[in-house]
């Protein structure tokens, strides 16, 4: 019978590394510290902690900084963990740039990802390429090697001879490992220049303007955005629905988590949301506050808008309730608000200033 030690157990990485994370830097915990209460961190995040406030970062039970224990059995397992870890993200990387499938095991995909796909296809022809160039270099240090070990032999040669090609025998080795490692640190740049971080993507993102019962899905947004980035995209999205006058100074931007939760509201526009937040595909941008459009500007009667130097169509109405015409629609909205109004004249280009609303007493918007 199989004992427990030899059963092959296959973990998710991320349900285990979710454990080791400090609650207060947010990375692997180093030189792991627990509280009364049982709960880790850092040594040093949570002498910090407990040196501003007595109390446990993680849930606030009393706790005074000499009641701090090093948990090594917890630290031990970390870097077991984060070892094994490390020797199987090389495996990985390994088979994938060679095109090896990897071992399968139950909770394995049976197909590598899309992410998987570009970057195997891609690897494996730069490196056919870099890998047949250090062949070529590898090869000519062989034949140059193999060339002055030949001239060595010669018994004509005098000591004098013979010590000059040993020394050439080490500055072949010299000028080889040298010219490897160019090639790698070449390389190395290269890749660390041309291979664009995952915090540099662009995400998918929807933008909520609940004041003005509008929203935009699907938006993409640059990794560099900031809030003001995002009020400059609302701005332009609905300059062809409702002109925005400007922003308040309570329009501020909020995070609401894609499966929900309390949003992150942000009051400094110039914070990156993106790199700072990484916020989940489909998080909702919240543009919070009154925000002040055209159509909440006061109405203005079409004599007092209207310019000689500048004809606009204008659409004019009739209100049967009042029995008269040539009405615009700034009176119609105020003055004649519930009556019983019908078109008169669609995109009439008047040549003065005419609304017949503004010789009666009920015009509300006359001056």
């Amino acid at each position: 019978m199989m004992e427990d030690s030899d059963l092959p157990l296959f973990i998710p990485v991320n349900r285990v590394t979710e454990e080791f994370i400090c609650p207060i830097c947010f990375e692997i915990i180093n030189d792991c510290h627990m509280t009364p209460c049982s709960h880790n961190f850092c040594k040093n995040c949570l002498a910090e902690c407990l040196n501003r406030k007595k109390c446990c970062p993680f849930c606030n039970a009393a706790t005074l900084p000499q009641q701090m224990q090093p948990n090594k059995q917890f630290q031990k397992v970390i870097a077991i963990v984060m070892e094994d870890k490390d020797k199987a993200s090389k495996e990985y990387f390994s088979n994938l740039i060679s095109g090896k499938e990897p071992p399968k095991h139950p909770s394995a995909s049976l197909e590598r990802s899309p992410i998987e796909q570009v970057f195997q296809s891609e690897l494996q022809k730069s490196l056919a390429e870099y890998e047949e160039y250090y062949q070529k270099l590898k090869k000519k240090k062989e034949q140059w090697e193999q060339q002055v070990q030949t001239d060595i032999k010669n018994k004509s040669l005098d000591a004098a001879a013979k010590k000059d090609l040993e020394k050439k025998l080490s500055e072949i080795s010299i000028v080889y490992q040298n010219s490897t490692e160019l090639l790698k640190k070449s390389l190395e740049k290269h890749l660390q220049a041309s291979i664009p971080r995952i915090d540099i993507f662009p995400v998918l993102l929807t933008i909520s303007i609940p004041t003005k019962k509008q929203t935009f899905e699907n938006v993409e947004v640059l990794h560099h955005w900031t809030g003001s980035d995002i009020k400059n995209l609302i701005k332009q999205r609905m300059e062809l629905i409702d002109p925005i006058v400007e922003f308040q100074k309570s329009n501020v931007i909020g995070l609401a988590p894609f499966m929900g939760g309390a949003p992150r509201v942000i009051h400094d526009d110039s914070v990156p949301l993106v790199s700072t937040y990484r916020p989940d595909p489909g998080t909702v941008i919240i543009l919070y506050g009154e925000l002040k459009c055209k159509s909440d500007a006061p109405k203005q009667c079409f004599k007092e808008t209207f310019q000689k130097d500048k004809p606009t169509p204008t659409d004019y109405y009739t209100c049967k309730t009042c029995n008269i015409n040539w009405l615009c629609q700034s009176c119609i909205d105020v003055c004649h608000k519930g009556h019983t109004v019908s078109s008169f004249l669609t995109n009439h280009v008047p040549n003065y200033a005419c609304c017949y609303c503004a010789r009666t007493k009920n015009c509300a918007l006359k001056k």
